[in-house]
């Protein structure tokens, strides 16, 4: 009996660190929490403003405001930390995020990837794809999992097994360019999908 799939996020990348070489920021972090990011960062003693603003996008060159903290911020006696929530980000590619101090400067970007496995239980990534890609897929109980990959014309080229949620396609030796389709049988279930290698 077929199950219905429910949508599992989880994170691929994830650089959350102190910032360097931003005299006024003494932290800038970002994290993944139930598919929505966290952007927190904390102001230096000292720093005074009127607005500070947040930045994202999916290309690391071309970042616009998505928020803005409104009025005097920062302290002229002790660090202010603030919370930008984003909820519903940009999913299954790299975002950006960077705070911009107006003429105080702007921090460093930081990236992560936040994957989304919909209806269809998997999920090639990126795709089109290489042999680094992965290859992920709902197993929530860490059952046995049958992958087999196939070739455009059905042709089976190999099956592997594992108890995790994912595989990366150098597993497959794959080494001609185009179409292929994979099975996934796991916990009762067949999961289908394609992917085109480059």
């Amino acid at each position: 009996m077929l199950r219905k799939s429910t949508i599992i996020w989880t994170i691929h990348l994830l650089l959350s660190q102190k910032v360097t070489g931003q005299p006024y920021l003494s932290d800038f972090n970002i994290s993944e929490v139930e598919g929505n990011v966290v952007v927190t960062w904390t102001t230096r003693a000292g720093f005074t403003c009127e607005d500070i603003h947040v930045l994202y996008g999916t290309d690391s060159n071309a970042l616009s405001a998505v928020y803005t903290y409104p009025g005097i911020c920062g302290s002229d006696t002790s660090e202010e930390s603030y919370t930008y929530i984003m909820r519903e980000p940009d999913v299954n590619r790299d975002i950006f995020f960077q705070i911009d101090l107006g003429v105080f400067g702007k921090s460093q970007i930081l990236h992560l990837r936040i994957t989304q496995i919909g209806t269809s239980g998997s999920l090639v990534y990126p795709n089109p794809a290489s042999a680094q890609s992965t290859l992920l897929f709902d197993n929530p109980n860490a059952d046995v999992a049958e992958i087999t990959v196939y070739s455009k014309t059905g042709s089976r080229i190999r099956t592997h097994t594992t108890r995790d949620k994912s595989i990366t396609l150098g597993e497959f030796s794959l080494h001609l360019s185009g179409i292929y389709y994979y099975t996934i049988l796991v916990d009762g279930r067949t999961l289908r999908g394609k992917f085109v290698l480059l």
